[in-house]
Protein backbone atom coordinates (compact mmCIF):
# COMPACT_ATOMS: atom_id res chain seq x y z
CA UNK A 1 0.00 0.00 0.00
CA UNK A 2 2.63 2.86 0.85
CA UNK A 3 4.21 1.81 -3.19
CA UNK A 4 0.83 2.66 -4.20
CA UNK A 5 0.41 5.99 -2.23
CA UNK A 6 3.29 7.14 -4.23
CA UNK A 7 2.25 6.43 -7.72
CA UNK A 8 -1.35 7.41 -7.31
CA UNK A 9 -1.84 10.90 -9.36
CA UNK A 10 -3.20 13.62 -7.18
CA UNK A 11 -6.70 14.43 -8.12
CA UNK A 12 -6.37 18.64 -10.12
CA UNK A 13 -8.47 20.97 -8.61
CA UNK A 14 -11.21 22.71 -10.77
CA UNK A 15 -9.73 25.87 -12.84
CA UNK A 16 -12.32 28.30 -10.77
CA UNK A 17 -10.82 27.07 -7.31
CA UNK A 18 -7.38 28.23 -8.94
CA UNK A 19 -9.13 31.20 -10.14
CA UNK A 20 -10.50 32.08 -6.99
CA UNK A 21 -7.23 32.39 -5.36
CA UNK A 22 -5.71 34.79 -7.16
CA UNK A 23 -9.15 36.94 -6.85
CA UNK A 24 -8.60 36.77 -3.54
CA UNK A 25 -5.31 38.73 -3.31
CA UNK A 26 -5.53 42.42 -2.75
CA UNK A 27 -4.71 44.68 -5.69
CA UNK A 28 -2.08 47.04 -6.00
CA UNK A 29 -2.80 50.50 -5.17
CA UNK A 30 -1.92 53.13 -7.52
CA UNK A 31 -0.53 56.23 -6.89
CA UNK A 32 -3.59 58.65 -6.25
CA UNK A 33 -3.19 61.42 -8.90
CA UNK A 34 -3.57 65.12 -7.52
CA UNK A 35 -7.24 66.15 -7.21
CA UNK A 36 -8.22 68.94 -10.01
CA UNK A 37 -8.92 72.13 -8.61
CA UNK A 38 -12.31 73.11 -7.54
CA UNK A 39 -14.03 75.14 -9.84
CA UNK A 40 -13.67 79.10 -9.70
CA UNK A 41 -15.52 81.27 -8.45
CA UNK A 42 -17.09 83.74 -11.15
CA UNK A 43 -14.74 86.52 -9.92
CA UNK A 44 -11.73 84.45 -9.64
CA UNK A 45 -11.53 83.15 -13.22
CA UNK A 46 -9.05 83.04 -15.91
CA UNK A 47 -8.32 86.76 -16.07
CA UNK A 48 -6.75 87.74 -18.88
CA UNK A 49 -8.47 85.24 -20.91
CA UNK A 50 -11.65 86.39 -19.51
CA UNK A 51 -10.93 89.42 -20.44
CA UNK A 52 -9.69 89.33 -23.87
CA UNK A 53 -13.00 87.09 -24.41
CA UNK A 54 -15.20 89.59 -22.93
CA UNK A 55 -13.53 92.34 -25.38
CA UNK A 56 -14.21 89.79 -28.59
CA UNK A 57 -17.86 89.74 -27.47
CA UNK A 58 -17.96 86.04 -26.80
CA UNK A 59 -19.29 83.84 -23.16
CA UNK A 60 -17.50 83.78 -20.50
CA UNK A 61 -18.54 79.57 -21.11
CA UNK A 62 -17.07 79.81 -24.83
CA UNK A 63 -14.67 77.23 -26.01
CA UNK A 64 -11.43 78.88 -25.51
CA UNK A 65 -12.16 80.29 -21.87
CA UNK A 66 -13.40 76.54 -20.93
CA UNK A 67 -10.34 75.13 -22.33
CA UNK A 68 -8.12 77.46 -20.48
CA UNK A 69 -10.10 76.47 -16.86
CA UNK A 70 -9.75 72.57 -17.73
CA UNK A 71 -5.88 73.20 -18.46
CA UNK A 72 -5.09 75.48 -15.55
CA UNK A 73 -7.44 72.78 -13.58
CA UNK A 74 -5.28 69.64 -14.87
CA UNK A 75 -1.79 70.15 -16.62
CA UNK A 76 -0.66 73.15 -14.81
CA UNK A 77 -1.75 72.77 -11.26
CA UNK A 78 -0.10 69.19 -11.64
CA UNK A 79 3.47 70.86 -12.52
CA UNK A 80 6.13 70.90 -9.81
CA UNK A 81 5.34 74.60 -9.03
CA UNK A 82 1.86 74.49 -10.46
CA UNK A 83 0.19 75.88 -7.07
CA UNK A 84 2.76 78.59 -6.82
CA UNK A 85 2.49 79.70 -10.33
CA UNK A 86 -1.60 79.71 -9.89
CA UNK A 87 -1.21 81.90 -6.55
CA UNK A 88 1.19 84.03 -8.45
CA UNK A 89 -0.71 84.58 -11.11
CA UNK A 90 -3.50 85.47 -9.79
CA UNK A 91 -2.37 88.02 -7.76
CA UNK A 92 -1.04 90.21 -10.56
CA UNK A 93 -3.42 89.47 -13.54
CA UNK A 94 -6.20 91.72 -12.53
CA UNK A 95 -3.41 94.48 -12.65
CA UNK A 96 -2.58 93.87 -15.39
CA UNK A 97 -6.43 93.52 -16.69
CA UNK A 98 -7.17 97.08 -14.89
CA UNK A 99 -3.85 98.61 -16.42
CA UNK A 100 -5.08 97.55 -20.29
CA UNK A 101 -8.72 98.56 -19.49
CA UNK A 102 -7.24 102.06 -18.42
CA UNK A 103 -5.22 102.64 -21.15
CA UNK A 104 -6.44 105.14 -24.15
CA UNK A 105 -5.66 102.34 -26.93
CA UNK A 106 -6.69 99.10 -25.54
CA UNK A 107 -6.72 97.37 -28.60
CA UNK A 108 -3.18 96.30 -29.64
CA UNK A 109 -2.85 94.52 -26.16
CA UNK A 110 -6.22 92.85 -26.57
CA UNK A 111 -4.63 91.35 -30.24
CA UNK A 112 -1.55 90.61 -29.16
CA UNK A 113 -3.56 88.55 -26.27
CA UNK A 114 -5.90 86.61 -28.67
CA UNK A 115 -2.99 85.73 -30.96
CA UNK A 116 -1.16 84.14 -28.33
CA UNK A 117 -3.99 82.52 -26.57
CA UNK A 118 -4.96 81.42 -30.37
CA UNK A 119 -1.86 79.84 -30.74
CA UNK A 120 -1.70 78.23 -27.08
CA UNK A 121 -5.33 76.73 -27.77
CA UNK A 122 -4.08 75.07 -30.76
CA UNK A 123 -1.15 73.65 -29.34
CA UNK A 124 -3.51 72.28 -26.51
CA UNK A 125 -5.40 70.61 -29.18
CA UNK A 126 -2.35 68.57 -30.43
CA UNK A 127 -2.45 68.04 -26.55
CA UNK A 128 1.37 69.93 -26.98
CA UNK A 129 0.80 71.09 -22.98
CA UNK A 130 4.60 72.20 -22.30
CA UNK A 131 4.64 74.03 -25.24
CA UNK A 132 0.79 75.29 -24.86
CA UNK A 133 1.88 76.79 -21.67
CA UNK A 134 5.42 78.32 -22.22
CA UNK A 135 3.09 80.41 -24.94
CA UNK A 136 0.64 81.64 -22.49
CA UNK A 137 3.40 82.36 -20.36
CA UNK A 138 5.37 84.20 -22.39
CA UNK A 139 2.25 86.40 -23.05
CA UNK A 140 1.69 86.82 -19.58
CA UNK A 141 5.80 87.80 -18.70
CA UNK A 142 5.69 90.37 -21.93
CA UNK A 143 2.23 92.29 -20.56
CA UNK A 144 3.79 92.03 -16.91
CA UNK A 145 7.05 93.77 -18.82
CA UNK A 146 5.19 96.49 -20.67
CA UNK A 147 2.08 97.13 -18.50
CA UNK A 148 3.59 97.10 -14.87
CA UNK A 149 7.09 96.82 -15.51
CA UNK A 150 8.05 93.57 -13.71
CA UNK A 151 9.83 90.87 -16.28
CA UNK A 152 9.14 88.12 -14.49
CA UNK A 153 5.95 85.56 -13.81
CA UNK A 154 8.09 84.29 -11.79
Amino acid sequence: MAIESFTKKKKAKPYFYARKRKMAKKPKKKPKPKKPRPRPKKDENCFITSAVVEYKGLSDDCYMLNSFRIFRDHYVVNLDDGDNLIKEYYSKAPGIVAAIRKSKNPKPYYDFIWAGLSEALIKMQKKEFEQSFLIYMTVTETLFKFLIGEKKVR
